[in-house]
This record gives structure tokens, C-alpha cells and sequence, in this order.
């Protein structure tokens, strides 16, 4: 093509190589020993390399030829642009290697007809004399006002060499009033600088809800990609501030961003939250109410699936806790795990009274009591876990904070939850700590309102529920505390006093059964909370009284099982209203 023939006659293509895309990789072609067709180039993206490249090029002896040339005689420009009635004359070979849409057009079937020229409608002339100077030169010619508009020009032209250029200058000249804006131009053309992405993920919080609901649906999407590792209820309440904000027509869009938030990862606190206070997804979208509650279903499920098995403590002559006792209520039958069957003795001490054990999974957990051989007010701090379907030794884990005897324990989203209790010198405690059973880490919780111990815990609908106990020697209570994940409050009470009783859930409904009521007295009154109503009632009451036992719920039964015989165990049917008596073989 005559266009290049200038470069065979000046000796001049040795410094300037046109770059042109094969495969993955830049090559640098000459174009002086044949015709050029253009279709034969794939358009270069952006990298860093073909940037440095041009910059540097632009320095060489060629490019300021071709400056000067188009500036002055416009003897080798050989292509014209027109915008708005005012011409640009420039070089194809400048034009073709940093512009796709110049390549495309030069190279297409049109080619004939805008062989020298073509019309360029919707930018501005002074924007189009910004580019085609950048092209050739290194001058400064970008401001806060125009670099906008020169960043819109060079993607609609393609032009990566200009658009990576106004991406350096706008991260220069961004500062925290102008960050977001920033963020959403740069977004707006593909031109995103990872040190402005940066920024905004650190400076904007999801709580900045009057900049952040401004954002169009794009730029939000791509915001929230940014915060995709944040807290999922942040998450969901700035997903739902953006779309109340113009809710007519951002509504549609709410499911699909709903969808972001990661609900199995959000404790069921915040799931009742969004639940019950969360008007989108309480009154417009009844799929997203099916979702958190079929969550907050199966994972009431896996906290409770343990409870298949029941544990009791058998005592030894001296009244002290020689083995556990696992009652599988699925299979109806008994197994004994001994402490001579360990090897690890250090860790777990025959004879340890008034410890809590507790199963999760395939694993029990033997925490706190004592060992009244050393002294009856003495506390252990330990806690022990042993696999059930191998059982060869107890595995030491981490100390509890407080030692502790006859306190509340249960489970909860995989924390093992311990309250109150009696520490060293019988001091009643009101102290709760948690035990991650993944992270094997004891944290504090929030304390309970009132110091009791023989109390009963259970978990139900992402809270923890501290039942009864003593307060001191001479009192027992009826009282009921719960914690929702921030506070304890007290909620209605019980209608009789009981301590050292089970409690189990069942059918939505927290039943408290047997116990102590005062001294010695044990009763085998039943009765259920009902969380919605507020209530407790009055259930069938057991065959026998009944204290120090556990429970456990199989197949819509509750069953009770003594921790010194084990020769029987009560059956209760939620349907009939009725408890049955099960014979075991001891």
C-alpha cells in the first residue's frame, strides 16, 4: 500500500515496528516487503507492555516526524477525520496499531468508500483533538473537567493507549469526595484500576447508604462484588436501603441480588431478622421467606440430631460418676462408655461429679465437675472429647475460662453453650462462655440476668434458653432468661420451680420436665413453652417423679432416661398427650 512506501524510502521502519496480536503474544511485523491487509490483525488489548511500548515510541525520532509532519506540510498524512465540519489529518499507521475501531474500519468492505476519511458523530472537537494529540505525543493535555469525556471518546474508539492514560490521571487526582465517582467512571468503561477498587473497598462502607443507593444497577452489582466477603446482614441491608430508595423500578432486581448473600453462613439471629423486620422480604417476596426458614429448619435439625441420644451418668457407691450411659432412642438400647476404657488419664479422672457431657455428631463432650476425692469444692476447668464409634481414648481440648459444676449446657450453629453454675467455694455463677467446636477456641458471651445453678439450657430458633435452678441453698426458681445473640431478657416463667430437670424442643414448643422443686421434693409434672403465644401449659406429668435426668426427641417423641437406673425409660407421645413406660434389659 503507498502509505508505507515512505518507510522503505527513509530507512526508517529498523525504529518503528507496527505491533500487531498472534495468539497470546505481541509480534512486531514489518510491513515494508508486502501489502498490508489489516483484517489479518486480531485488535491488541490493553496491557501494561504495549503501553510502555507506545509511550516510549512515541519519543522515537519517527513519531516526532510524524508529529511535526500532520502539524505542519501534511505531506504523509494520509487519512482524515471529520468531526463537526473541522478536519484532523493524520497517519493510518498511527491510527490502526491503538485503535480497533479505526483497524475494523480501514480493513472492512467499506473500506473503498472511507479510504482517505470518515465522519465521527457525538464527540466533541475538542475532545477529538485531545486524542489524536495523545496519540502522538506525551503533552499533558488531560483535566479534572475533560478527563471524563476523553476516557468516553477512547472506548468508543478503542483505545486503550488513551484510556489507560485517564485511568492514571484520574487515580492521581482522586481523593475521598471524589473516590466513588471516580470508581464508577473508570467501572463505566472498563478501565478499573485495582489501586481505586482498592480504595473504595476500604473507604465506602456498606453503611454509606446515601452515596451507595445513587449508584445504577450495574455499578451497584459491581460494588457489591467488592464487598462480596463483608457480614451477610450488612450485606442485605445495604441491598435492601438500594432498592427501597427507588423501590418502583429497582424491585425487579431485588432476587437477584438477594441471592449474593451467603444465608447459610448468617447466624439465625439474623436470618429471624430478616425474617420479621426485613418489609421486602416479609411482604413482596414469599420465595425468600421459604428459603430462610427452610435453613433455619435444617439447621435446627443438625443442632438437635444429636439428641437422638441421651446421656446419663451412673454412679458409683461413693455417688461419684464411674461411666456414661448413651441411651440411643432410635435404636432403643443402651451402651456404656467406662473411664477405664481410656488410655488418657491425665485428662479424664474416674470418679468426676457433677460434669455435663453433651453429644454433637459422632463425638461426646465430658466439661467441668469435680473430683470429690481432691475436694468437694474443688472445680475442674477441663474439657474432654471422645469419638463414639471408636472409643479408645478422651482427647484433651481447651480449659474452660471458669471452672464449673451443675451448670446449663447445649448446642448451638456448632457452639457448645455452658451457663451458670457453682465455681470454687460454691459461688454461683451468672457467666456464659461458648465453645466452637471447629475453631476449638472458648469465647465469653453476654452473662445471664440472674446467678443460678442446677439450671437446664436449650437452644431453639437461633436463642439459647436459661431455665430454673437455685439462686442459693433455701430457693429454687421458675424464672426463664433468653439470648437472642446480643442481650438476655427475661421472658414469662415457668409455672413451677424446678432445678436439675431436662428440657428438650419438640414440635416448636420448649417442654421443662421433672426436677426438684425444693429440698428434696421431686415432681414429675411436664410442662411446654409456647414461644409464639408466651405461655407456658401444663402437659400429661411422667409415671414417676424424676431428677438429675436426661431427654432426648426421636420420631416425634420425647424420651426420658434416669441417670442412676437405667432400667427403664418414659416414652412421651405429643399426639396423645400420654407418657409410656419402656422396659430396657440392664
Amino acid at each position: 500500500m503507498a502509505w508505507l512506501n515512505f518507510f522503505d524510502d527513509y530507512d526508517l521502519f529498523d525504529e518503528f515496528d507496527v505491533p500487531y496480536s498472534y495468539g497470546d503474544r505481541y509480534l512486531f511485523r514489518d510491513y515494508s516487503d508486502e501489502d498490508t491487509d489489516f483484517s489479518d490483525c486480531s485488535y491488541p488489548a490493553y496491557e501494561e507492555k504495549l503501553y510502555n511500548r507506545s509511550k516510549k515510541e512515541k519519543a522515537t525520532g519517527v513519531w516526532q516526524y510524524l508529529n511535526e509532519d500532520r502539524k505542519t506540510s501534511k505531506t504523509l498524512c494520509d487519512f482524515t477525520i471529520i468531526v463537526a465540519s473541522e478536519e484532523f489529518r493524520v497517519h493510518k499507521c498511527v491510527l490502526v496499531p491503538h485503535s480497533e475501531y479505526f483497524k475494523t474500519l480501514l480493513s472492512s468492505d467499506l473500506h473503498d468508500n472511507c479510504k482517505n476519511s470518515t465522519n465521527i458523530i457525538g464527540i466533541p472537537v475538542d475532545i477529538m483533538k485531545i486524542i489524536v494529540d495523545g496519540l502522538y505525543s506525551d503533552d499533558d493535555l488531560l483535566t479534572c473537567d475533560n478527563v471524563g469525556d476523553v476516557l468516553a471518546a477512547a472506548d468508543f474508539l478503542q483505545i486503550p493507549l488513551i484510556k489507560a492514560e485517564c485511568t492514571d490521571f484520574i487515580v492521581a487526582n482522586s481523593n475521598e469526595d471524589t473516590l466513588l465517582a471516580d470508581w464508577i467512571l473508570l467501572n463505566k468503561y472498563n478501565a478499573m484500576s485495582q489501586s481505586i477498587a482498592r480504595r473504595v473497598d476500604f473507604s465506602i462502607n456498606l453503611s454509606s447508604s446515601n452515596k451507595i443507593n445513587e449508584l445504577e444497577f450495574h455499578d451497584f452489582e459491581s460494588f457489591l462484588d467488592l464487598k462480596a466477603d463483608n457480614n451477610g446482614m450488612d450485606l442485605l441491608k445495604c441491598i435492601t436501603s438500594w432498592t427501597e430508595h427507588r423501590k418502583n423500578e429497582r424491585k425487579e432486581y431485588f432476587p437477584k441480588l438477594f441471592d449474593r448473600i451467603k444465608l447459610q453462613q448468617l447466624k439465625t439471629k439474623y436470618l429471624n431478622e430478616a425474617e420479621r423486620s426485613n418489609k421486602l422480604v416479609k411482604e413482596d417476596y414469599p420465595e425468600i421467606l421459604a428459603k430462610i426458614s427452610e435453613i433455619k429448619r435444617s439447621r435446627f435439625t443438625e443442632d438437635c440430631s444429636s439428641n437422638h441420644i441421651a446421656i446419663t451418668l451412673k454412679r458409683d457407691e461413693f455417688g461419684h460418676q464411674s461411666e456414661y450411659t448413651v441411651f440411643d432412642a432410635t435404636e432403643k438400647s443402651l451402651s456404656q462408655t467406662k473411664s477405664s476404657d481410656t488410655d488418657y488419664h491425665p485428662v479424664y479422672y474416674p470418679g468426676k461429679e457433677n460434669s455435663v457431657v453433651i453429644a454433637q455428631g459422632d463425638k461426646l463432650f465430658a466439661i467441668g465437675g469435680t473430683r470429690p476425692q481432691i475436694s468437694r469444692s474443688s472445680t475442674e476447668f477441663w474439657c474432654n472429647c471422645i469419638q463414639t464409634a471408636s472409643v479408645t481414648k478422651w482427647i484433651r481440648l481447651r480449659d474452660l475460662s471458669v471452672g464449673r459444676r451443675k451448670f446449663g449446657c447445649t448446642i448451638l450453629e456448632g457452639c457448645i453453650y455452658v451457663a451458670g453454675g457453682l465455681e470454687h467455694n460454691s459461688r454461683w455463677l451468672s457467666s456464659v462462655e461458648a465453645y466452637d467446636i471447629d475453631d476449638k477456641m472458648w469465647v465469653w458471651t453476654p452473662s445471664m440476668l440472674q446467678k443460678r445453678e442446677g439450671l437446664t439450657l436449650v437452644s431453639f430458633n437461633g436463642c439459647l434458653y436459661a431455665m430454673g435452678g437455685t439462686p442459693n441453698q433455701s430457693r429454687v426458681l421458675r424464672c426463664v432468661e433468653c439470648y437472642d445473640g446480643e442481650i438476655w431478657r427475661r421472658i414469662a416463667p415457668m409455672k413451677k420451680t424446678r432445678t436439675d430437670f431436662a428440657a428438650v424442643v419438640l414440635n416448636n414448643h420448649i417442654y421443662a420436665i421433672g426436677g426438684k422443686t425444693r429440698g428434696d421434693s421431686t415432681t414429675a409434672s411436664v410442662e411446654k413453652y409456647d414461644p409464639s403465644a408466651k405461655v407456658w401449659i401444663y402437659v400429661a406429668s411422667m409415671h414417676k417423679p424424676r431428677s438429675d435426668h436426661t431427654a432426648c426427641v426421636s420420631n416425634g417423641n420425647i424420651y426420658v432416661v434416669n441417670s442412676k437406673d437405667h432400667s427403664d425409660v418414659e416414652v412421651y407421645d405429643s399426639v396423645k398427650n400420654c407418657w409410656m413406660l419402656l422396659q430396657l434389659d440392664k
